[in-house]
């Protein structure tokens, strides 16, 4: 791409955020939905703000790894039981029929 065209992209992609942007705004000041529904987006900044400077936030975010990463370490260790169960299974029963061959 040239320089012309990539400033061409970024101009879109820019014109494209703003007229959401500038959408969201005139439906969350129009009173057409219920304020809490579509909030002013300085309303949504405000509280970002807020949760990320309380320590509630990081404890959850906390918490809420650890059980990911346990419930990944669960399924992981059931699948892999599971896995290797039927597997051997599998390979019980050929072997019991090539043993009856001989």
């Amino acid at each position: 791409m040239t320089a012309v065209s990539l400033r061409g992209v970024l101009a879109v992609r820019v014109a494209t955020l703003l007229a959401i942007w500038v959408a969201w705004e005139l439906l969350a000041r129009s009173g057409l939905v219920y304020e809490g529904i579509v909030p002013s987006s300085l309303t949504v900044v405000g509280s970002i703000v807020r949760q990320l400077s309380e320590r509630t936030i990081y404890v959850d975010a906390i918490q809420t790894t650890y059980e990911v990463v346990a419930g990944f370490a669960v399924g992981s260790a059931a699948g892999a039981s599971l896995g290797l169960l039927l597997g051997a299974r599998r390979h019980a029963g050929a072997y019991e029929q090539n043993q009856g061959k001989k």
